[in-house]
């Protein structure tokens, strides 16, 4: 393979003196071992390219959440390719790697293991090392290298002194690079127990040590051995708690390695990392309808129905997972499945469980009675309501087996009016809602939940065309 690789998902992110290209691709969709890829370039100047793996190991959160935070980038100069979680079956693990070391798997022939469910995953990891000039392989690691030599963390480290880039034209001296990247890093830590090292592994010498005989064996190694490119890896430290401040620290290097290859970013990436919070799901039925499904909701599907959860909506872009208990594998993101019973799917973030939800397939959907600027209608359960912001809405009736509900606009209430949870036959306008309680949390799209006695049995989707 040696065309670019193509991206699923492409944006142009406007900036104050360019536009940003944004290109997004989930590889080995509809597996257990899917993975995103995103590739952000400037619109113009394109070079260099760097490469950028983080959570290859699947117990290092410094190193995939930094990956995840460098996707927002909006870049001058240059194009960074970025893989924010590349073991996440291992990340749901929450396991250094769950099939064996991914990162002990990067030698000629490996990715032709067919029993190896990592060894697809290499193989799509090499074509991309193919496309770049730069190799960056973030990790955390056990211990403080500066203050014991055989421990890995707080460490830049290489496997030579340097590489003649036949990409760059010009011999690249590793060491020198990794030393000014230390000093420059070092003067902007405050506590000196953080403090970076340098480490030249020697990688393709004799080693008495295992583990440094395995880095031959590396993503590294493999970048700077075939294809002749600047490879660095960047530790964190497993020790320090925080994984706000790890992600600081890989951020403070991969900032230099930025500057010193000619990368130019126009914004500011910063450490703080936002809770993992579930807001909804999005649902496709075989006929590409689409259904919003948010947690402790049940959706009514027709029996025999076939649909896929394609997308999950929530505070972080990347680690969601569902899994649908009682059929499928770890990761059922993608996958057409028709439930023949009532169905829990649990949403999932890294190796954290969330939210969940339900799913119902049944002969008869129940469905609510509203107007929409005097206009009667019926809705059915699950089904999206699309309003324009100056619609008003009245809500009428919900029917369930011969029995009526009440109606709940979830981010609707009455001033000078007791909330009872029952919003039926009032006049509600846009004006009147409270954003901060919509789905998507910018009050664009809300729930609507009818209830039994105060148990929710079934909603559907107010969305505003803003």
């Amino acid at each position: 393979m040696r065309k670019s690789i193509a991206f699923f998902l492409f944006l142009i992110i406007s900036g104050s003196l360019n536009s940003t290209l944004y290109y997004e691709r989930i590889f080995l969709v509809s597996t257990d071992f899917q993975f995103p890829v995103v590739k952000i370039e400037a619109e113009k100047d394109k070079k260099p390219v760097m490469l950028i793996f983080g959570g290859i190991h699947g117990n290092e959160p410094g190193a995939y959440l930094t990956a995840e935070k460098l996707t927002a980038l909006k870049l001058k100069k240059g194009t960074v390719i970025i893989v924010p979680r590349v073991n996440f079956y291992s990340i749901m693990k929450n396991v250094r790697g769950y099939f064996g070391d991914m990162n002990r798997k990067f030698v000629k022939g490996e990715e032709k293991k067919k029993r190896d469910p990592d060894s697809k995953i290499v193989r799509i990891l090499k074509q991309l090392m193919s496309e770049a000039d730069i190799f960056i392989n973030l990790h955390d690691a056990w211990g403080f290298h500066k203050r014991y030599h055989k421990n890995f963390g707080q460490c830049i480290i290489v496997d030579a002194a340097g590489v003649y880039s036949k990409k760059f034209n010009r011999k690249i001296d590793l060491e020198k690079i990794g030393k000014e990247i230390v000093r420059k890093v070092n003067k902007q830590i405050k506590n000196p127990k953080h403090l970076f090292a340098f480490w030249n592994t020697e990688t393709e010498k004799k080693h008495k040590e295992k583990k440094l005989e395995a880095m031959k064996f590396t993503a590294t190694f493999y970048a700077y051995k075939v294809y002749n490119i600047p490879a660095f890896g960047v530790e964190s430290s497993k020790n320090i708690r925080s994984d706000e401040l790890k992600v600081k620290y890989h951020l403070l290097v991969l900032n230099e390695l930025f500057r010193i290859f000619g990368i130019i970013p126009e914004n500011k990436i910063t450490p703080e990392l936002k809770k993992p919070e579930f807001y909804y799901a999005k649902i496709f039925n075989s006929e590409g309808n689409e259904y919003i499904v948010p947690a402790k909701s049940t959706l009514w599907i027709r029996k025999g129905e076939e649909i896929s959860v394609s997308e999950i909506v929530g505070s972080r872009k990347f680690g969601w997972a569902s899994d649908i208990l009682g059929w499928g594998g770890e990761n059922d993101r993608n996958k057409k499945f028709s439930p023949i019973k009532e169905t829990v799917v649990l949403i999932k973030h890294d190796y954290k469980r969330v939210a969940k939800f339900k799913i119902k397939p049944s002969v008869k959907i129940p469905y609510a009675i509203i107007t929409i600027d005097g206009k009667q209608r019926k809705i059915s359960a699950g089904e999206r309501l699309r309003l324009k912001e100056s619609d008003t809405i009245v809500l009428r009736s919900a029917h369930l087996n011969g029995k009526e509900l009440t109606l709940d606009f979830k981010g609707f209430a009455l001033k000078n009016r007791i909330n009872r949870g029952d919003d039926r036959n009032i006049k509600i306008a846009y004006k009147e809602l409270q954003p901060e309680f919509s789905l998507s949390k910018n009050g664009k799209i809300y729930k609507v939940e009818a209830k039994l006695k105060r148990f929710p049995e079934f909603f559907f989707i107010v969305e505003y065309d803003l």
